[in-house]
Formats: structure tokens, C-alpha cells, sequence
């Protein structure tokens, strides 16, 4: 189990380093989907993990979610059979934290309002304090190996990395296998985006790029990433599936998938799209 891996790493490494890494999750309206999004960061394989929800003041039943999850950790216990005693004729459990707290913490904060999406990924990255940051989106899945295999790039030097992914439905089943191109920024940023969602840098480049957005509040991802090719970042492809991003079906036309926030999603990247061509254009590529 990740929780055991992660105890056996801080236990028994006396001379390795782990360098904490945040996994933001900013949230909203995502109730029924947010527990396996936020057990998919807790049960990283890494065993230095620091887990930020922010809740967008989700009308739905976020709010309930998140406490009882909170309460969970630490308190809930979950057991297997474990040994046959022939005296006592029983067969004997063993029982152990359902969500240990080694090498593991969760911030969770509620807002007063919905500051649109671009402001709640900043909220999230900066209650963060990791060296190193992800974002996930609240109804998507973090493999459990995300971490520890995305970072030894930016260890080696690289200051993004990025993976594959797979796109899977409500039901968890996987829909197609989406493998993004290694990095270049005329294919993975000028032609269209292309860096996908398991992705993980230096917190140090919003030193020099800034945050996310809100003049982009559907597409802050795509623009932000760009800003962090301007400022002179080093992107590297791990060509692994790292993640599961969901796709709720072709009847759901609601939130970002109405059709006039689609509508707005294309104008978004093609303005970002546009911004790195002439970037290009400009270093002459």
C-alpha cells in the first residue's frame, strides 16, 4: 500500500532526500467525484506529499466531503486477516490507519465565494509550500506513481515535466489512451496545447512567470505554461500514463462543456496558440 511504501522510504532512507511536493486541487462542484481525486494524491508512492483542496464555495455537498475526510484521517481503521490462531480457534486481523499521516498532510480551505477557477488554482499553489507543485482537477485521478516519477527530471535539472494520460468516463472505464509528444514548443504550444494534465514543476518559476490568469479563466493552464516557456523553463516528457483525466460523456453540456464555455475555450487557446507563434517568430524558430 502507498501509505506503507511512503513509511518505509522516511523509516529506512537515512541519506536520501525528499523534497515535499504539493498536490493543489481546486474545487467546485465536484462532490461526487473529490474523494477518489483526493485519494489519489494521498496514496502517492512518494513519501513526501503535501494535499491542498480549495473549495470554491461549491453549493453542492463539497463541504460535507471534505470534513468527513478530514476526520478520516488519522482515526479511520481498516484491517485484514492476518493469521490463524489454532488455541483460540479464531482467525486474528491486523488493523492500521486508513489514511496514515506519515509523510502526509491536507490543508483544506473554504472560500466565502467562487473567485472564478484561475484564482482558486492560485489560492491553492499559494497556501502550497512544496518545492515542487502540481495541479489536479477535482474530478480527475492521480496514479499513484505520478510523483516519483515525474520529479527525477526536474531533480536532473528540468524545471516542468509532463506525462500521458488516459481519458476515462464516470465509471472510471478508460475511454482511449491520449500520449502527448515529447517536448517541443512549436508542436506542444504554438500548434495547439499539448502538455496534457499529469504535470509537475519548480515552484520557483512563479518567481518569473507569475500565476495563473484570470483573463483566461477556462484555458489558465495552456497560458501559464506558455509564460513558463518565456521565462526560459526546461520541459521534459515522460512518456508513461501518470493519470486519468474524466470525461463525462457526450450529454453532458453543462459547466465547462456548455456549448458557449467551449465556444470560449477554442478562442482562449488559439489567443495563447497565436502568442507563442509570434514568440517564436521573435528567437527566429
Amino acid at each position: 500500500m502507498a501509505a506503507e511504501v511512503a513509511a518505509r522510504y522516511l523509516e529506512n532512507s537515512m541519506t536520501q532526500s525528499y523534497p515535499l511536493v504539493s498536490i493543489a486541487i481546486p474545487t467546485y462542484l465536484h462532490a461526487k467525484y473529490l474523494p477518489i481525486c483526493i485519494d489519489g494524491a494521498w496514496f502517492q508512492d512518494y513519501p513526501n506529499i503535501e494535499v491542498v483542496v480549495v473549495n470554491a464555495n461549491s453549493p453542492d455537498d463539497t463541504k460535507e466531503v471534505l470534513d468527513q475526510y478530514q476526520e478520516a484521517i488519522g482515526t479511520e481503521k481498516v484491517s485484514f486477516a492476518s493469521n490463524y490462531n489454532e488455541e483460540s480457534k479464531e482467525v486474528e486481523r491486523e488493523y492500521y490507519d486508513r489514511y496514515s499521516t506519515v509523510g502526509r498532510s491536507l490543508k483544506v480551505i473554504h472560500l466565502d465565494e467562487d473567485p472564478g477557477l484561475s484564482e482558486t488554482y492560485n489560492e491553492a499553489v499559494k497556501a502550497s509550500s512544496g518545492e515542487f507543485v502540481t495541479t489536479i482537477v477535482s474530478d480527475d485521478i492521480a496514479h499513484p506513481n505520478l510523483v516519483s516519477r515525474l520529479l527525477p527530471p526536474l531533480q536532473a535539472g528540468a524545471d516542468f515535466s509532463y506525462a500521458d494520460i488516459f481519458i476515462v468516463d464516470d465509471a472510471g472505464r478508460v475511454i482511449r489512451k491520449f500520449a502527448f509528444p515529447d517536448y517541443d514548443a512549436k508542436r506542444c504550444l504554438a500548434n495547439w496545447y499539448l502538455m496534457g494534465s499529469a504535470k509537475l514543476w519548480r515552484r520557483s518559476l512563479h518567481e518569473k512567470a507569475g500565476w495563473f490568469s484570470p483573463d483566461y479563466p477556462l484555458t489558465q493552464d495552456y497560458e501559464l505554461f506558455f509564460r513558463f516557456a518565456e521565462a526560459g523553463a526546461k520541459f521534459v516528457h515522460v512518456p508513461e500514463v501518470l493519470y486519468s483525466a474524466r470525461w463525462h460523456g457526450p450529454r453532458r453540456k453543462d459547466g465547462n462543456h456548455s456549448p458557449d464555455r467551449e465556444h470560449k475555450i477554442h478562442t482562449e487557446s488559439i489567443q495563447t496558440a497565436l502568442r507563442a507563434r509570434e514568440w517564436l517568430a521573435q528567437q527566429g524558430a
